[in-house]
């Protein structure tokens, strides 16, 4: 089952491994996701949503921490196999949103903001409002 496939990969992620602000809390990322994973009810799909958010950066400032790269690949994974229409709007709603959120990458040392944003714009491209073709 794909749902039980992801919440394996998702699990087996050393989310510990991102550093970032003292705000970057790793053991609040796998509960997001899951969360996203199994959202099924459009009612909760903004809590939802700003509770992934929050989990990989600060929704109010407009910010992501640099576990985003990696937790991408996971909310565009849901957002491209779920069943679940609420699921789904809600992931492609993240993720434009992140699309315009700035990187935050305080105590992190793998990489510089400017190479963070490349390569989460770079991931997020497609997924962006700007992609859109009316």
């Amino acid at each position: 089952m794909i749902t039980h496939n992801l919440k394996e990969e998702i699990a087996s992620v050393d989310w510990s491994s991102f550093t970032g602000p003292p705000t970057y809390d790793a053991e609040s990322v796998p509960s997001a996701l899951y969360s996203l994973i199994e959202l099924d009810d459009s009612s909760k799909a903004e809590e939802v949503g700003n509770g992934l958010m929050n989990a990989l950066g600060n929704n109010h400032a407009g910010v992501y921490y640099p576990v985003l790269l990696k937790a991408l690949d996971f909310i565009i994974a849901i957002a491209n196999r779920t069943n679940s229409k609420a699921c789904k709007i809600c992931a492609l709603a993240v993720i434009n949103d992140f699309y315009y959120f700035e990187p935050d990458v305080e105590g992190y040392g793998a990489c510089t903001a400017e190479e963070l944003k490349k390569a989460v714009l770079e991931k997020l491209a497609p997924y962006s409002d700007e992609s859109i073709e009316f």
